[in-house]
């Protein structure tokens, strides 16, 4: 019996510890000007609720005092109800705050892309204005611009191997805050145009590849 009394004590203190921290935390970011005296007040509320429930099972009696208290009781957990309020309400602000950055984030590597991309097509479109009975002078123009159209396909490979890894933790973003959606609608499948002599189907026309 006396274990059980101990079982029962150490969970209710437990209980609440746990209350105590969500209120106090709720209570502090609702009202940032008094940190110090909201936290005083949380410990004051939570030991005046332990005491309360603790005389109210040993008195439970329909009297005046025990009513009182009874009310009382109601009360406190309405203030740290509303303290937990605020803990929910601060940390889906939060997670709100870093979706709508990464969002932010996602839609600056899609630019970046796209104009990459569009600086890349723009160079192959070069090389393919050149005839093609020019071979001569399509070859040195090739030689002339291979090197940035490397360096562009260096840095979208980059760019979408981080655009890649910011969707998929802006999936997680979304989750938390209960937006949910799917990641092959935030990732669209994505196509290059590349010239036929370089890809090998053909002479003088366009190919399309996934990447």
């Amino acid at each position: 019996m006396l274990r059980k009394v101990n079982f029962i004590f150490l969970a209710g203190l437990f209980l609440a510890a746990i209350s105590l921290t969500f209120s106090a935390t709720g209570l502090v970011h609702l009202f940032a000007g008094a940190g110090a005296a909201i936290i005083v007040m949380a410990i004051a509320f939570e030991m005046a609720k332990v005491a309360t429930t603790v005389y109210l099972i040993n008195n439970l009696r329909f009297r005046l005092v025990p009513i009182l208290l009874s009310v009382a009781l109601v009360c406190l957990v309405g203030i740290s109800s509303i303290g937990i309020y605020g803990y929910l309400g601060k940390a889906y602000n939060e997670g709100r705050a870093e979706a709508v950055i990464g969002a932010g984030a996602i839609q600056v590597l899609q630019q970046e892309v796209a104009a990459l991309e569009h600086e890349r097509d723009r160079l192959y479109a070069q090389i393919e204005a050149v005839p093609p009975t020019h071979s001569t002078n399509r070859r040195r123009l090739l030689e002339q611009l291979q090197p940035r159209i490397d360096e562009i396909s260096g840095m979208l490979d980059a760019k979408r191997a981080k655009l890649a890894t910011e969707q998929r933790a802006q999936v997680g973003r979304e989750k938390s805050i209960g937006e949910y959606k799917y990641a092959a609608e935030l990732e669209p499948p994505r196509f290059s145009r590349r010239p036929a002599y370089l890809s090998g189907t053909g002479s003088g026309s366009v190919a399309f590849r996934r990447q």
